[in-house]
C-alpha cells in the first residue's frame, strides 16, 4: 500500500472515521493518497470476506477484555501490554 501498487483483492480495516462505526473495511485500491496518510490501518485482509471475519474477531476480543464495547479502553490494554505495564 505505501508505493501505491495496484492490489485488487486487498482490504484495508481502519477505525471509524464518521463516528457511527468502531472499524471500516475499504478496497485498499480505493484509498486516495491522502487518505492513506491520514487513516489509522487496524488489519489488513485478502478478500472481503476475510476482512468482515477480521474484524468480528477484533470485536471478539474487546467484549471479551472490557465486558462491552468500549475501544479506548481495550486500546490502553493493548498498549499496556505491548509495553510491559499492568495498569495498577
Amino acid at each position: 500500500m505505501e508505493k501505491n501498487e495496484f492490489l485488487p483483492e486487498v482490504y484495508v480495516i481502519t477505525s471509524g472515521r464518521k463516528g457511527h462505526h468502531l472499524f471500516e473495511i475499504h478496497p485498499s485500491m480505493l484509498l486516495r493518497e491522502e487518505e492513506r496518510k491520514q487513516v489509522m490501518v487496524l488489519g489488513v485482509a485478502i478478500g472481503y470476506q476475510e476482512a468482515a471475519q477480521t474484524v468480528r474477531r477484533m470485536v471478539d476480543d474487546m467484549v471479551r477484555a472490557t465486558g462491552g464495547f468500549q475501544w479506548e479502553e481495550y486500546m490502553r490494554q493493548l498498549d499496556e501490554t505491548s509495553t510491559g505495564q499492568t495498569g495498577e
